[in-house]
């Protein structure tokens, strides 16, 4: 059974998952860093919630660390 904050974590990787699959990376990061800030897990773990494939985790991390300095 999924935890509260696993299953809203899913809710938000579906989204991302559409996008993603559209060509736009942004939103994918974007879950991303939500999946992070609400489960306080690291971005390795929240990457592989999303469903990041590993082939694109070095791209999606550059693009996740950027958004996330130019929010903080």
């Amino acid at each position: 059974m999924l935890k509260k904050t696993e299953r809203g974590a899913d809710i938000m990787c579906d989204k991302a998952k559409l996008i993603f699959d559209g060509g736009i990376a942004v939103g994918k990061a974007d879950a991303v860093i939500s999946i992070m800030r609400s489960t306080g897990w690291d971005l390795a773990k929240a990457m592989e919630i999303a469903g990041v494939k590993e082939d694109d985790r070095p791209e999606m991390e550059a693009l996740v660390r950027e958004r996330m300095a130019r929010t903080a």
